[in-house]
């Protein structure tokens, strides 16, 4: 896979994704996740935030990666609801995310957990991520509680976007995402990229 061209399939081992665009583009390239909001107790995610915003002034890396590690775990245990397990509702999110591929972005690898969403998707033109999430969680949100004849608050407020860094921080996320649904004990879970003989 090389920087230099642009939208050719990238082959992982565990399944495959687009490629993407030189280095000068690669602020275009966002990890995001966001997850529903009963995955994480409120209080919980309030220490977190204050842990993070120490180890970020005391510029702890290994502490911060561990911690970051905690959080997946913990998303990965499947807290909550998990309303994403109900194929109507995983159904929906997918289509969402594909609706406007190739239009505001392009999607290069994906995956619908229980109770989160991992995306990593590279903006086309002068789209921004707060503006790409707010479309994606607002309609599935309204729509997901039709379905499932509740009210309320459907996803966490907050979400998790980076950029990414380099072509091995790229392959990093891929992989991550393609081996998510396994880590967590899901090996057979159809709702991703890697999964979707579709994509």
């Amino acid at each position: 896979m090389s920087f230099t061209t642009p939208h050719k399939p990238y082959s992982t081992d565990q399944g495959h994704s687009r490629g993407f665009l030189p280095h000068e583009h690669l602020h275009s390239l966002q990890f995001i996740t966001f997850r529903l909001h009963d995955s994480v107790p409120t209080e919980l995610m309030e220490q977190w935030r204050r842990e993070k915003a120490t180890l970020a002034q005391q510029e702890d890396t290994e502490r911060w990666i561990q911690l970051n590690q905690l959080i997946e775990e913990y998303a990965d245990s499947g807290r909550g609801a998990c309303f994403l397990k109900d194929e109507r509702i995983a159904r929906l999110v997918i289509d969402t995310l594909k609706k406007n591929d190739e239009k505001q972005y392009l999607l290069h690898c994906w995956c619908v957990m229980p109770n989160h969403v991992h995306v990593l998707v590279e903006l086309l033109g002068e789209n921004k991520v707060v503006d790409i999430v707010q479309q994606w969680r607002s309609y599935t949100a309204h729509e997901a509680n039709k379905l499932l004849g509740r009210r309320g608050v459907f996803w966490m407020k907050d979400y998790y976007d980076r950029y990414i860094r380099n072509e091995k921080h790229y392959q990093d996320v891929c992989r991550y995402i393609d081996r998510n649904p396994t880590k967590a004990g899901l090996p057979e879970w159809q709702w991703s990229s890697h999964a979707d003989q579709k994509w």
